[in-house]
């Protein structure tokens, strides 16, 4: 029983590592081993970081870019580059 709480603190030390890398922006490696429970509550970590951080939004200049070269190609899909123009919904 003791080996088993020793492997559980150790993942949880190693999930508190990896949120405190997201937090501060840094990369964050998950570990090699994991369970599918584990791998489960990183990748829920990850969502929860992506979701509150302002870090997701497009740079204004890769949507004038990506705007422009969307009208050029196909003209007819001017409302997406108008709707692009107006920034991510949120």
């Amino acid at each position: 029983m003791a080996g088993e709480d020793q492997e559980r603190l150790e993942d949880y030390l190693a999930l508190e590592r990896y949120i405190e890398a997201l937090q501060a922006g840094r990369v964050a490696h998950i570990p090699a081993e994991v369970t599918p429970d584990l791998a489960r509550i990183y990748c829920m970590a990850l969502s929860l970081h992506a979701t509150s951080s302002g870090a997701a939004a497009p740079r204004p200049e890769f949507l004038a870019e990506l705007q422009a070269k969307l009208t050029q190609r196909q003209p007819s899909w001017r409302w997406l580059s108008l709707r692009l123009s107006c920034g991510p919904r949120r």
